[in-house]
């Protein structure tokens, strides 16, 4: 079993704890390509974009995909450009590595922001990780307490990448929305892109999935339904939970994958967010442990 204290950052893991059952021998690859953005109506000529703030090996920026307030929904994204061979993480990094942190305590008439994530690729150097190469936008959901008034958005931002070495980095943005007809803006569609990414429910796949504890140190999963292969598999446990690789039991119906695991309590009752990945398309589902 790994060692949550290999960690590059020297930082323990405080969100959701993830295993992975990689089907090499079915070519599944963890990556998921985009479906293109549906072209709007005019191109879009305005800007809606911080200015970038630079890490030597990465940048980051906030964007919006609309210029003005419009219902007081909206899509923001948080957009990281990395130079060649460098990764950032998803919202679990696997093995080692720091995933990104939003605070937006400082934003007025803010009612919500919910980040999306991005079907994320397996990295197995040194570490198993996962997350994004050369360019990602994470979106965020955002929503206005009062449509009327002017949106203040305030970011601290906190995220890692690695290459050889690791950085934690920090960045602060401030954005505002002003009352008035959502247009869309020059960074709408590749926001959309990456949105495009994050995963549709498990059901859409004619699948469901089932988890249960074998023993106190390890953990069932069934997935049952859907048509071809089973699916390279990605677990978000609860918090402070390590879970290990998974491993492929059984191919059939159900499928069946166990994965060790160390709580130092019960955690039965407490729930995960499944996410599987095949033939370039993402599902998720959020399970009770039996």
């Amino acid at each position: 079993m790994s060692d949550i204290r290999k960690n590059p950052f020297f930082h323990p893991v405080t969100g959701g704890l993830t295993l992975v059952a990689a089907l090499a021998l079915l070519g599944v690859g963890a990556f998921v390509n985009a479906p293109e953005p549906v072209a709007a109506a005019q191109t879009p000529t305005q800007s809606a974009a911080s200015d970038w703030v630079d890490h030597d090996y990465a940048k980051v920026r906030l964007v919006s995909a609309q210029t003005e307030l419009g219902d007081g929904s909206l899509l923001l994204g948080v957009e990281i450009a990395l130079d060649k061979g460098w990764k950032t993480y998803w919202r679990y990094p696997g093995d080692s590595g720091l995933p990104p942190r939003f605070d937006w305590s400082g934003s007025e008439n803010l009612k919500s922001a919910e980040p999306l994530w991005p079907a994320p690729e397996k990295f197995t150097q040194p570490d198993t990780t996962y997350g994004y190469k050369k360019h990602v936008i994470l979106p965020v959901r955002v929503e206005a307490a009062e449509k009327g008034e002017p949106l203040k958005l305030s970011l601290a931002f906190s995220y890692g990448f690695c290459d050889e070495i690791c950085v934690p980095a920090d960045a602060a943005f401030d954005m505002t929305l002003m009352p008035g007809e959502a247009e869309r803006s020059v960074e709408a569609a590749e926001i959309e892109t990456f949105e495009a990414r994050v995963p549709e429910a498990l059901s859409a796949r004619g699948s469901r999935a089932t988890a249960r504890l074998e023993n106190e140190n390890k953990l069932e999963l069934l997935l049952e339904g859907g048509n071809g292969a089973p699916p390279v598999l990605i677990v978000d446990g609860p918090q402070g939970v390590y879970f290990a690789e998974a491993e492929l039991e059984h191919i059939g119906e159900p499928s069946r994958y166990t994965v060790e695991l160390d709580a130092g309590r019960d955690i039965t009752g407490e729930m995960l967010n499944l996410t599987f990945l095949a033939g370039g398309k993402a599902w998720e589902e959020r399970v009770e442990i039996r």
